[in-house]
């Protein structure tokens, strides 16, 4: 199991603004840990979480738009 550095970790959430990524980025944010969304909807995210979170704009789906969100992460939940 991988334990998180709040100091050194980047953690970046694929499907954060759904119900159960809501939760999870929420846990992530009470630890003090660094937090990444993806996420197809910047505005959204922006709403929901009130900017506590660094956010990429892009889609599993989409290849091209993972690199930029992956940069400096240490660990993905999806």
């Amino acid at each position: 199991m991988t334990s998180f550095n709040s100091v050194e970790d980047l953690v970046l959430v694929a499907g954060a603004t759904g119900g159960v990524g809501q939760l999870v980025v929420g846990k992530l944010l009470e630890k003090g840990l660094k937090v990444r969304v993806l996420t197809r909807n910047a505005a959204k995210a922006e709403e929901m979480f009130n900017r506590r979170v660094e956010i990429a704009v892009g889609d599993i789906r989409q290849p091209a738009t993972l690199p930029a969100a992956t940069q400096n992460v240490t660990h993905i939940i999806n």
